[in-house]
């Protein structure tokens, strides 16, 4: 299976960014589905196909790329349990 993800990273101020990259100032998405996950980041890929399951499950349409949001980012080995990260896959709002 292939999927289009694309990686969100807030920051304060707009920064410059290397050519393929685009910065975003405003980021709004409506009717999507959003999984959240807490632990160690080595697991974390099982949400998306969670999310993709659910999605398929009640035949609804993916229209965006994953967008994945990076909560917390563990300082330290001690702390990876505690990284943190949103899933949000935009769907269509048509029922057919």
């Amino acid at each position: 299976m292939v999927m289009d993800m694309e990686i969100l990273c807030p920051v304060k101020n707009k920064i410059e960014l290397p050519d393929g990259y685009v910065f975003k100032p405003l980021f709004h998405l409506v009717n999507a589905v959003k999984l959240e996950y807490e632990g160690h980041p080595n697991e974390a890929a099982s949400i998306v196909q969670n999310a993709l399951q659910y999605i398929a499950e009640r035949n609804w349409m993916p229209i965006t790329p994953i967008y994945n949001i990076v909560n917390y980012e563990p300082k330290s080995k001690e702390e990876l349990e505690k990284y943190a990260m949103s899933i949000y896959i935009g769907v269509s709002e048509n029922i057919l």
